[in-house]
């Protein structure tokens, strides 16, 4: 699924921000070395395990609150109509 919005990781629990030695990127839970861009670009719906060559480590999108949730699936409306 492509979704080519805000990404989700905005409004999730896991991320966090990372400084590794000559730059900061930003890295969460199932990605601590650094959140692919497939994710992050929102081509890809990470409610879903990502099988694209890194491994999640079986952990997806999970919002940092019932309020993040509902922002989140109203900017899926706003952006994708068939949503």
């Amino acid at each position: 699924m492509t979704l080519g919005c805000i990404p989700m990781c905005e409004f999730c629990k896991r991320i966090h921000t990372f400084v590794p030695p000559g730059k900061e990127a930003l890295g969460c839970d199932a990605f601590p070395d650094g959140i692919p861009d497939q994710i992050y670009a929102a081509a890809f719906d990470h409610r879903e395990q990502f099988k694209n060559g890194v491994d999640d480590h079986g952990l997806v999108f999970e919002a940092r609150s019932p309020e993040a949730l509902q922002q989140y699936l109203a900017m899926l409306k706003r952006e994708h109509r068939d949503f």
